[in-house]
């Protein structure tokens, strides 16, 4: 297996965290991405203290929450003259009351961080992607009504409520945003198929000890990582990051476009298919992010 250049975003915590471990430790090199500069260098000094090298690893912040982070994150990650091999969007956020970006009041906030933030991010790294790179986005299960916890009842994602402002549950918009993110997935597939660049969607399982929940309530936090985390239907950090490392490097994936669990290919949410719905929502993004030359045209 030959050595990659592998960006994963949220990697100072959980999934993102035993990843770096996992992908270091095969010999690739790692630009890992935080918020906060101290949390991110704590654990630069963490995989230090594990006996992990860390010559391959780089760091860079980024705050998806933020569109000037972003930028900034990009100038960041292009000054470090590195290729852009794999590229995995892990970074996301389940909320417990309805918030926003200071950037846009169009979406609330789960929407713009695990979709508009992520989406930015990878469309300014478009440059960077050559033929053969891997462009990974980890979504959920979850956003199929069908599968268990997504709710039995067909999931809606209106337009007009993208916001909160006429409902907004906590659940259901993490769930909104994961669809919403099978749709760039496609889109995106579709985009870069030129440069053969492959283009994917994953779910890394149920896995209730990450920092996911790190903004949800007490009670939610306590739940899932107290009680869930020893039910029998989920995975534990050290498989799913396994999955990870497997996404991120093996050559037995060669079709873009394609939604995995548990490392195979699945078939997604009838809704996430509705690409004339994906592009009205990936052009709101492109509205948030002024990349009016990104857009789909409009009937």
């Amino acid at each position: 297996m030959s050595s990659k250049t592998i960006l994963i975003t949220g990697s100072t915590d959980g999934l993102g965290k035993a990843t770096v471990v996992k992908l270091l430790k095969a010999g690739h090199t790692v630009v890992m991405t935080g918020r906060d500069p101290k949390k991110t260098a704590s654990t630069v000094s963490w995989l230090e203290s594990q006996g992990v090298n860390t010559e391959k690893l780089h760091k860079i912040s980024l705050d998806l929450n933020s569109l000037q982070s972003i930028r900034n994150a990009v100038e960041e990650f292009n000054a470090l003259n590195l290729p852009l091999d794999v590229l995995i969007n892990n970074a996301g956020v389940y909320l417990g009351k309805r918030e926003f970006s200071p950037d846009t009041k169009k979406v609330e906030k789960t929407i713009f961080i695990n979709f508009v933030g992520t989406l930015y991010f990878t469309l300014l790294l478009e440059p960077k992607l050559h033929e053969s790179s891997r462009v990974w986005f980890v979504t959920s299960s979850l956003h199929d009504p069908e599968v268990r916890g997504g709710g039995g009842k067909v999931l809606e994602l209106e337009l007009d409520n993208l916001d909160g402002s006429k409902a907004w549950d906590g659940s259901a918009f993490y769930r909104i945003s994961k669809l919403a993110m099978m749709y760039a997935t496609y889109l995106l597939a579709e985009r870069l198929n030129s440069k053969k660049v492959l283009v994917g969607a994953f779910c890394p399982g149920f896995v209730p000890t990450t920092a996911l929940n790190r903004e949800s309530s007490f009670a939610t936090r306590f739940l899932m990582k107290q009680l869930l985390a020893h039910a029998s239907f989920t995975t534990s950090e050290d498989q799913s990051s396994s999955d990870y490392v497997y996404y991120a490097t093996t050559e037995e994936i060669t079709e873009t476009g394609k939604y995995f669990r548990d490392r195979k290919q699945a078939e997604s949410s009838k809704a996430s298919h509705d690409l004339e719905k994906g592009k009205q929502v990936w052009n709101v993004a492109c509205d948030i992010c002024k990349l009016d030359d990104m857009k789909y045209p409009t009937a």
